[in-house]
């Protein structure tokens, strides 16, 4: 099989390969069982109402209530996005306790610390801000939340990574990079043999120039596993690392 891909000649390029695994996502049989729901999972569906007044929708497959098991979805950051506002939602209203939050959450693998974090403390200042203060006046919840609950606030609040709005980057290629940096063998000695180049031949700065602004980028993306910050030709402190691997 793999001869007949490399070679460009087998029927199923283009198309969803089945000879990897027996099952699919919509076979029941293949994931029933495996998955039950968590005793915090929450059982209170929100005011639909209030959900479509703030713009804000169930993640397909993670309605509420949700039956018996959880069934596998194949993420996407839109998928992600739609979730953790709805979460916001519920908590930031009170109908959601934090564990349900969590238990909610946990079922679309969002497991970065950084966002749950934040979304949990965004959550809590909307209730000090407008649902608190407004509580015997619940038909302005909506007005107050909608603009709150866009994907330009929560950017804008760091609650969400830039990568989940950038649709140039989909979440198969977060498979690809690390793959890329250990099998081209970025190692230390890369960075020495760089690092003796850069000074040798007086790059530092127009390196610099070239490379921060690509580094500022990345750094936009908040993934929680990628430690970097801008290149700097004076940092030489050997406690903090090679100065060209961060």
């Amino acid at each position: 099989m793999v001869r007949r891909l490399l070679n460009k000649d087998d029927d199923t390029l283009g198309s969803v390969c089945d000879k990897c695994c027996n099952w699919c996502y919509d076979d029941r049989k293949g994931w029933e069982g495996a998955w039950p729901v968590h005793d915090s999972y929450p059982d209170q569906p929100l005011d639909q109402e209030l959900m479509d007044a703030v713009g804000v929708s169930y993640p397909k497959n993670r309605e509420i209530p949700i039956g018996t098991y959880i069934k596998p979805m194949k993420q996407t950051f839109p998928w992600l996005l739609s979730g953790v506002k709805l979460a916001i939602l519920a908590l930031a209203t009170r109908l959601w306790k934090k564990g349900e939050f969590d238990a909610y959450l946990s079922t679309f693998a969002v497991s970065d610390k950084i966002v749950i974090t934040r979304a949990k403390a965004y959550a809590d200042s909307l209730y000090d801000e407008i649902v608190k203060p407004l509580k015997q006046q619940r038909g302005e919840w909506a007005l107050r939340l909608k603009p709150k609950l866009a994907t330009e606030s929560l950017l804008e609040c760091g609650i969400i990574p830039f990568v989940w709005v950038n649709e140039s980057i989909s979440i198969p290629q977060f498979v690809e990079l690390p793959m890329h940096q250990l099998f081209l063998g970025t190692v230390k000695t890369i960075y020495d043999v760089m690092d003796e180049f850069i000074k040798g031949n007086k790059h530092g700065e127009s390196f610099a120039a070239f490379i921060n602004p690509y580094i500022s980028e990345i750094r936009r993306c908040g993934l929680s596993w990628c430690a970097i910050r801008e290149f700097d030709l004076g940092l030489a402190d050997p406690s903090r690392g090679h100065r060209l691997s961060h």
